[in-house]
């Protein structure tokens, strides 16, 4: 009987059509508001990963950080409560050994234009 629940398990987890991803090119400055503190998720690409729920220019989507990336993460941490919160946040580089995010905090109205994290 066990067994039975726990290959139910996965099933509870599974909730209607994955939300497109989050994702940022180099040099890349995008805004967005959270809708989640996130959670520790396995991905085939990200694995281990944070994936944090956010919204995009009106979309709901999913943001994978690698759980290895402490500096990004360190920098989320700091922000404090996630849910609700608008964050600009900027990327650089093009290689996995080379890339590199900033993320802000963001008070103001969200304009078409894009915002440059400093």
């Amino acid at each position: 009987m066990q067994t039975e629940i726990s290959n139910n398990d996965w099933r509870d987890e599974v909730s209607g059509t994955p939300l497109a991803t989050f994702k940022i090119a180099d040099g890349e400055t995008k805004q967005f508001v959270f809708l989640d503190e996130g959670k520790r998720v396995n991905h085939a690409d990200f694995s281990p990963a944070i994936v944090f729920k956010v919204n995009h220019e009106g979309e709901e989507m999913s943001w994978y950080v690698n759980a290895q990336n402490f500096d990004l993460l360190g920098q989320i941490k700091e922000l404090g409560k996630l849910e609700g919160l608008k964050a600009v946040v900027h990327r650089t580089g093009s290689t996995k050994s080379n890339t590199r995010y900033q993320i802000k905090k963001f008070d103001g109205e969200f304009k078409e234009e894009v915002v440059k994290a400093e």
